[in-house]
């Protein structure tokens, strides 16, 4: 999004405003979230440059006058950041290396679509499903998105379907799930 799509494919996944981590957007890829942090924002107008207040809880945003919503003034939003394990293309160099993968963490913020798309599906695998009792970092997850539409405009949304677990997960094993526990991930 922004000035990135004057030097990336237009719905690819791009680390560190650097590398293109997909050859197209048709190209899903694989991750793993090392952990979740959901917190709320402010809503401010986008192209005031603001960034807008940030609260722990609703309970706290509320406190301090605001209610829930998606883009008004006064209200907040839920945003959820992301700590992600990605594999970065050949000819690249990671923070750790396993079996010739090079892989690298990433903040991820997701807010708005993506919110709904991707952090409530990872809370509902860790609330609910395959992942409620075990860690985040135990889940591979495939990472897509598709375009939606309103008016003129289109944007790129990401979203996530679960993999399984990644102890069970043919490419990952066993092996990936112990290099997990033994690095400082």
């Amino acid at each position: 999004s922004g000035q990135l799509i004057n030097e990336f494919d237009y719905g690819t996944f791009v680390y560190n405003k650097a590398i293109q981590l997909n050859s197209n957007p048709e190209d899903s890829m694989m991750v793993i979230f090392l952990n979740a942090r959901k917190y709320y924002q402010e809503n401010v107008d986008f192209d005031s440059g603001e960034m807008g207040k940030t609260f722990e809880t609703l309970d706290d945003a509320r406190a301090s006058g605001f209610m829930e919503g998606y883009s008004e003034e006064g209200t907040v939003s839920p945003i959820c950041d992301l700590t992600v394990l990605l594999a970065l293309p050949d000819g690249h160099e990671g923070e750790f290396e396993h079996e010739g993968v090079q892989l690298v963490r990433a903040l991820w913020s997701v807010k708005s679509g993506a919110y709904s798309t991707v952090a409530k599906k990872l809370a509902s695998a860790c609330i609910l499903g395959h992942l409620k009792g075990r860690k985040t970092l135990e889940g591979a997850w495939e990472l897509s998105v598709f375009e939606k539409s309103k008016g003129k405009n289109s944007w790129n949304v990401p979203t996530i379907s679960s993999l399984g677990l990644v102890a069970d997960h043919a490419d990952l094993g066993e092996n990936f799930t112990n290099f997990l526990r033994n690095e400082d991930i």
